[in-house]
């Protein structure tokens, strides 16, 4: 059975999602990490789909870092830092 979800489910949905993945970042290992880059544009890409464009925080696996666990803790902490402005929280 498929339940369709409103826009602002799918929101909170993903907003959990994200604050579980930057949870977990600290805690994962090179296997895990590419499996929380996986999990992260899995959530951007569910977003898109409920009408929330977000492609600008989009991973760029092409990008050079040398510290891939800080480069992906700014990502998340920039998207949920827009996602509480947008829902107004401060």
């Amino acid at each position: 059975m498929n339940i369709v979800l409103t826009p602002q489910q799918s929101l909170a949905m993903a907003y959990a999602r994200l604050q579980g993945l930057r949870y977990d970042l600290g805690e994962a290992d090179s296997v895990a990490f590419e499996s929380l880059c996986a999990h992260y544009d899995r959530a951007l890409d569910d977003l898109r789909a409920a009408g929330f464009d977000l492609s600008a925080f989009k991973l760029d696996d092409q990008e050079q870092v040398e510290d891939r666990e800080g480069w992906l803790r700014a990502r998340l902490d920039a998207l949920l830092d827009y996602m509480d402005l947008f829902a107004g929280l401060p």
